[in-house]
């Protein structure tokens, strides 16, 4: 069955009272804020509006109240701790089981461009060498196979959203015309490859609610 809005949400209402009765109104303003943002993508007919919808369901999972944490931690690193935590929990192994059906059609395409690999935009930049980020490159899209290979999902998802994360900054930062035809495959294959996995982490955290996922951020405040 596709994941999707409807089933992810009526599942989300059953399981409501199981997150009341673990005191886990977190993870319930988690789930329910990245519902609302897959359903935004699902509704959206264009691309680019389509991935920076997906990307803020995604946020709304991984992200954390930080405020009074003085210790900075890098938003990659962030990302990547969350993806450790959640494959502990994919006891279905669902994530794993979508990277093999989807790997040569989907994820291998996304991983090989390399507009969406940060060292290529080093080089760009004069502060690497052409060979540099080529032999980078060729590394990572080996430790992808790898990682593969080896049912690695935490580590395949890392360099999956390494790549993500480009598109988002080139998107969030103005570093994009709105619906240019010049980054359409990376951004047509990012929207692609989140719109197929950002489903399964929500239904994972829907099916764990008595998992500590974190404080959300920025909580609903109650008028004075």
């Amino acid at each position: 069955m596709q994941l999707g809005f409807t089933n992810l949400k009526d599942k989300q209402r059953i399981h409501r009272d199981k997150w009341i009765s673990n005191n886990s109104k977190s993870t319930g303003l988690k789930i329910h804020r990245a519902l609302s943002w897959l359903k935004a993508a699902e509704e959206c007919n264009n691309t680019d509006m389509g991935f920076i919808s997906l990307w803020i369901s995604f946020n709304s999972l991984y992200v954390n109240d930080t405020s009074s944490n003085e210790i900075y931690t890098p938003e990659r690193q962030v990302f990547k701790d969350f993806f450790t935590h959640i494959i502990s929990y994919d006891t279905s192994e669902a994530i794993s089981s979508k990277f093999w059906q989807d790997y040569s059609n989907l994820f291998r395409f996304f991983i090989d461009n390399k507009y969406v690999f940060y060292p290529f935009w080093y080089f760009q930049q004069g502060q690497i060498a052409d060979e540099e980020w080529i032999e980078r490159f060729t590394r990572s899209k080996q430790l992808s196979k790898k990682a593969l290979g080896h049912h690695d999902s935490a580590t395949f998802l890392g360099l999956l959203f390494d790549r993500l994360y480009v598109l988002r900054n080139q998107l969030m930062h103005g570093g994009a015309t709105f619906d240019s035809s010049i980054n359409r495959e990376q951004l047509q294959l990012g929207y692609k490859v989140l719109s197929e996995i950002v489903p399964i982490l929500i239904d994972i955290l829907i099916e764990n609610p008595e998992e500590d996922w974190g404080n959300s951020a920025y909580p609903p405040v109650l008028n004075d």
